[in-house]
């Protein structure tokens, strides 16, 4: 009886092994990455054989950021998919890359150099001890000459002159060796980032009707990856277009290098839904164009590029890691832009921004100065770009050079851009601009209960180049904001003038080596007990003693 229950449990094990689905590992390779702004798709390729009936694919060594649904795989020949399905393996975890092994190697040999050298300072200071002890036993017992008395000490002084140096030297090493331990410790902290980290394994059910050769591509959607643009603008001159490049930061944080693969940077969404989307009502107002002042307020004004980048709030309100990259909002356009970069390249997973090459155009400009006397007694040289919609720019920033020299950083935003997209390519020493108060004309007198007070100033533009220059030039009138205070504009020198806000502006064609002057004169009365600050007034930082 018992021999028969054996018999029955064994042919039960034997049928269950039998009915369950062959699990088949397999090794696959990253083909391709497209890599989103926030997110990333990844494209494995694997070639295998299938054996005929239900079996288990199973692909090790995954990412954990995989997002499941985002799984899709595609089979050659006539094999069935019947489930995909995902689980994480913390048996096997994430390898460390040679870079990071080669670190511990390294810091391992360090430790032992640094210990090896201590024992000797231990040794060192043992022999010390010993030799001022039996020092101070010398001619104890008597019958030691002075000869041999004398002998003795100048040993003694030599041997601990010569201690005392081979200590100093072996700590110096062990200070050198220690300040090198703390660089790779460090250095080991950032890039061992794969440390303990658990993989993914991905399994396909499929049923196959015969054995066959099997080629199988499937993909993937991953956080903890994407990229960000960068431009380089270059200028060679008033009458040249400009050239620009279009660059990109992308960085890969999902525990798996990218080794030689083929890259697509997209403003798509990688997660989006399989749900038909909603056409919302396409409504217009002035809502939108504030909000997008408020955010990207001062970006194509005819600004410098130290104001562009520190006026800009969303960036400098980032969080930012030790590389500098943040999470961010930006605006894209409607329809998503996919950019296929020629090379392949290769992205560690060490959460690091590495620059590819995106593309590069010719851009036609028209060039023009712009002037704030009133603020900086400067002409700033502005490119104004045409056609910029086909180059797909996404807000971010970029470096510029004029004539081969590097000018600053600017911030690009296609918010508040129009027909054309405005580049500063920095001051121009050859275009003298004063501001000056004519004293002569400045005064003050009392009508009755009034106090008024005349105002004059004299703007000189001077061009010392041999050809003609535009620019134009923006000066400022005050504006009441009380019924008791009357501002009366007197001179404006053909200025187009905007009551509302007081801006005055000229647009100027000066002649070589010649000076254009241009006047504002204006009073202001307010009642006489009453206090009102015309003179306006900047704040700098400053130190005091």
């Amino acid at each position: 009886m018992k021999h028969s229950l054996l018999s029955f449990l064994f042919i039960l094990f034997a049928l269950q092994t039998w009915a369950e689905d062959r699990k088949i590992k397999i090794d696959s390779e990253i083909k391709g990455v497209v890599v989103y702004l926030n997110g990333a798709e990844i494209n494995r390729v694997s070639k295998f054989q299938l054996p005929a009936g239900r079996s288990d694919i199973q692909i090790s060594g995954l990412s954990t950021q995989i997002k499941p649904k985002s799984i899709q795989a595609l089979l050659s020949g006539d094999a069935r998919i019947l489930s995909i399905s995902n689980e994480k393996n913390f048996l096997n975890p994430h390898q460390n890359r040679k870079k990071v092994q080669v670190l511990k190697d390294s810091l391992t040999l360090l430790k032992d150099q640094i210990e090896m050298l201590t024992t000797e300072i231990d040794d060192i200071d043992d022999e010390r001890d010993m030799i001022i002890s039996n020092r101070s036993r010398v001619g104890e017992k008597g019958g030691v000459t002075v000869a041999e008395l004398q002998s003795a000490s100048a040993f003694f002084k030599k041997r601990l002159k010569e201690i005392s140096k081979e200590k100093f030297e072996l700590g110096k090493q062990v200070r050198e060796l220690t300040k090198s331990k703390v660089r790779i410790s460090k250095q080991l902290k950032t890039d061992n980032t794969l440390k303990d980290k658990p993989t993914n394994i991905v399994t396909i059910k499929v049923d196959n009707p015969k054995s066959q050769m099997i080629d199988l591509e499937f993909s993937y959607v991953v956080s903890e990856a994407g990229w960000a643009p960068r431009y380089n603008v270059r200028a060679e001159g008033v009458d040249q277009p400009i050239q620009f490049e279009y660059m990109a930061k992308v960085f890969n944080n999902t525990a798996i290098d990218w080794k030689g693969v083929e890259l697509i940077l997209s403003t798509g969404d990688p997660f989006k839904s399989l749900t038909v989307p909603k056409l919302q009502a396409w409504t217009l107002n002035y809502r939108s164009q504030y909000q997008y002042k408020k955010r990207r307020a001062q970006s194509q004004g005819y600004l410098s590029q130290q104001t562009l980048s520190s006026n800009n709030s969303n960036q400098t309100s980032a969080q930012l890691n030790d590389f500098g990259m943040g999470s961010n909002e930006v605006d894209v356009s409607e329809i998503s832009v996919d950019f296929v970069i020629k090379d392949k390249y290769s992205i560690p997973s060490d959460n690091k921004p590495y620059l590819v090459e995106v593309n590069s155009y010719e851009l036609n400009a028209s060039y023009k100065y712009y002037a704030i006397p009133k603020l900086e007694c400067d002409a700033f040289l502005m490119a104004n770009v045409t056609n910029w919609e086909n180059v797909n720019i996404i807000d971010s920033y970029a470096n510029i050079y004029y004539n081969g020299k590097y000018v600053g950083e600017s911030y690009i935003s296609t918010a508040t851009a129009n027909d054309t997209l405005a580049f500063s390519l920095g001051r121009d020493s050859k275009i003298n601009i004063t501001r000056v108060k004519k004293q002569d004309f400045n005064k003050k007198k009392w009508i009755g209960l009034n106090r008024s007070e005349y105002f004059e100033y004299e703007i000189a533009i001077r061009n010392t180049y041999n050809t003609p220059i535009e620019i134009e030039v923006v000066d400022q009138v005050p504006v009441s904001q009380e019924s008791d205070i009357e501002v009366d504009v007197k001179e404006i020198s053909g200025a187009d003038h905007h009551p509302k806000s007081g801006r005055l502006e000229w647009k100027l064609k000066i002649e070589p080596k010649t000076t254009q002057k241009l006047i504002t004169s204006f009073s202001v009365k307010y009642p006489k007990n009453k206090k009102v600050h015309i003179r306006k007034k900047r704040r700098v930082n400053a130190k005091y003693f």
